[in-house]
């Protein structure tokens, strides 16, 4: 029988660990991603500012009020702001490079041809140089 754990983790594969360990960066990034998106909404002033209990309420009408003492920042200016060293341009970038490797790796697995899909399998997980 084989040990509980092993089925969980299964490191005795090469093929199958590395798909769970694709997996749990996929899921990784998807909450990553969820945050920053969650901030980015939050600093063009889509949420309130969390005073009382209205925090997290979408707010569709924003009103850039300078009496209220609140700063809205456009989300072009978030994307490309070169005093943050363009963080969330070079994010959008990878999370594109990280996605295309994560797309062909599912579709190589389901292929049939696998002879022909394995040379873009290959080529897209060289993609992994310019991520790190």
């Amino acid at each position: 029988e084989v040990p509980k754990i092993k089925r969980l983790m299964p490191v005795s594969d090469p093929i199958e660990c590395h798909i769970l360990v694709a997996f749990s960066v996929a899921v990784g990034t998807i909450v990553h991603c969820v945050g920053h998106a969650m901030h980015a909404l939050t600093k063009m002033g889509y949420f309130d500012d969390g005073e009382g209990a209205e925090f997290m309420v979408f707010r569709a009408n924003v009103i850039t009020d300078p009496a209220e003492g609140k700063r809205f920042v456009p989300l072009f200016n978030q994307i490309f702001d070169y005093s943050n060293r363009w963080a969330a341009l070079t994010g959008i970038i990878l999370t594109l490079l990280m996605l295309v490797i994560y797309v062909v790796a599912v579709v190589h697995r389901c292929a049939k041809k696998r002879r022909f899909s394995f040379e873009v399998f290959w080529w897209t997980h060289m993609l992994w140089i310019p991520i790190y």
